[in-house]
């Protein structure tokens, strides 16, 4: 029976593991794509205060704001996929330990009874 739940520990574990390995993955990707994404704002940056040199300022800063959103897009639909996969892994590897920690409580403890046990918030059925 300790076996079984040393394996279940280590299964659980082992999965946290790997979430966090592929947590780390894409924290490094995430890394990247904002280091891009400032690299971005710098350059358009640059293109404002160009357009403050120019005669027609507003129709300059248009355009510059324009581009600015056009190669932002994919970064940030990138970085919200990767926020969103982040949350799921968490979300899963979490819902992994409760249900390790569930079977472990309910080996040994479980007894074939018909009344459920007193912490569900149940009341037992009266006998007569």
């Amino acid at each position: 029976m300790k076996s079984w739940r040393a394996l279940a520990w280590g299964a659980t574990w082992l999965a946290a593991g790997l979430g966090q390995q592929a947590l780390a993955q894409d924290s490094d990707e995430l890394l990247k794509i904002r280091s891009s994404m400032e690299q971005i704002e710098d350059v358009h940056a640059q293109q404002l205060r160009a357009c403050h040199q120019k005669l027609n300022v507003t129709s300059c800063r248009q355009a510059v704001l324009a581009s600015r959103v056009e190669a932002l897009r994919p970064l940030i639909e990138r970085e919200r996929d990767l926020q969103t996969l982040a949350r799921k892994q968490k979300a899963d590897a979490r819902r992994s330990q409760i249900e390790s920690r569930r079977t472990l409580q309910g080996v040994g403890t479980e007894e074939d009874s018909s009344e459920p046990p007193a912490s569900s918030g149940v009341m037992p059925s009266r006998q007569p």
